[in-house]
């Protein structure tokens, strides 16, 4: 679907506003352009966004609102680690490991909750604490820790893990 957009003085305005809106730029000459392709290079160039900060309100919104169930997913996860459930600290782990729900990647902190998980038995805690160990993620490599760690999980479970951490080379 094409739209139209109007450039005049650094203002970008989509037409189909309401009649109520008055605007000086609003009868400038128009210029085809599509949606999807604006919206990218919107969302992509941070120049752009501060010069036309409201050209996409109901995107910005969509965008805020993406991040505050992030936030509220990440406090809810830090709750049940609180309360002893391990698989949220499995969880956090792995949000800090790959910067998931909008969390800063602290890899160092990630390897410290899957440690957590692990000790306190959840499988894939001890899956993704050997994994850690295989790459050196937060920790310095020790192959022999994780194929102990690994060797410790029933391979059903590190399968399981295998296809939740990889899902695309599971599917074929």
């Amino acid at each position: 679907m094409n739209h139209e957009f109007i450039i005049g003085n650094d203002h970008l305005l989509i037409p189909g506003l309401p009649s109520s809106f008055s605007h000086p730029f609003r009868n400038k000459q128009a210029i085809p352009f599509h949606e999807a392709r604006a919206i990218q290079l919107y969302s992509e160039d941070e120049e752009i966004r501060k010069k036309f900060p409201s050209i996409f309100p109901a995107k910005a919104v969509e965008r805020d609102a993406e991040l505050d169930r992030q936030k509220r997913k990440v406090s809810y996860l830090i709750h049940r680690h609180k309360n002893g459930d391990r698989s949220a600290t499995n969880d956090l782990g792995y949000c800090h490991e790959t910067g998931n729900y909008s969390t800063k990647i602290n890899l160092p902190l990630a390897f410290a909750l899957y440690k957590v998980a692990a000790r306190e038995g959840n499988p894939f805690g001890k899956c993704n604490l050997a994994y850690c160990y295989q790459e050196g993620i937060g920790t310095d490599p020790n192959l022999e820790e994780a194929q102990r760690l690994f060797g410790e999980v029933d391979p059903d479970t590190r399968a399981k893990w295998e296809k939740a951490r990889w899902p695309s080379k599971s599917s074929t």
